[in-house]
């Protein structure tokens, strides 16, 4: 895919096709000024970070979010990816490591059994927890 992604103080992710004058799709979700937006290599994701620590996982696919993290650090200024294996760190004044796998059947909630379901009605969200992983799905539309 031939796309430049750019981000900064505005809180959004622009991505930009340089064939093509003008944004091409502009990814809101973020409410503090971003530190950085990473395409994790060989694949549809993308990572972004802000300086409040809210960590998102994008499906370019659909211009959505597949995940959500908020890190434990004060304030975040780093953020790097890597593939394989497939791990996010943000640092600040310290470094936290974040290892995430994806199913190979997205319309699973995970290989394993389910064992506890949540309904999260701020965020309209159901939160499935597995042996192994934590899945949060969207309500109104049933997307991991």
């Amino acid at each position: 895919m031939n796309m430049i992604l750019s981000a900064g103080l505005d809180h959004d992710i622009y991505l930009w096709n340089p064939q093509v004058k003008g944004r091409v799709f502009l990814m809101k979700g973020h409410n503090h000024s971003l530190i950085g937006v990473k395409w994790v290599k060989n694949t549809q994701t993308i990572v972004s970070a802000d300086i409040s620590g809210m960590i998102r996982v994008w499906d370019m696919r659909t211009y959505s979010t597949t995940q959500t993290l908020n890190c434990s650090l004060n304030e975040v200024n780093a953020l790097a990816v890597t593939a394989p294996p497939k791990r996010i760190i943000v640092g600040g004044r310290s470094l936290v490591f974040y290892d995430y796998d994806e199913p190979v059947d997205h319309h699973l909630a995970d290989k394993d059994a389910c064992l506890c379901v949540l309904y999260n009605s701020v965020f309209y969200t159901f939160i499935t927890a597995h042996p192994t992983c934590i899945k949060i799905w969207d309500a109104t539309n049933g997307c991991l």
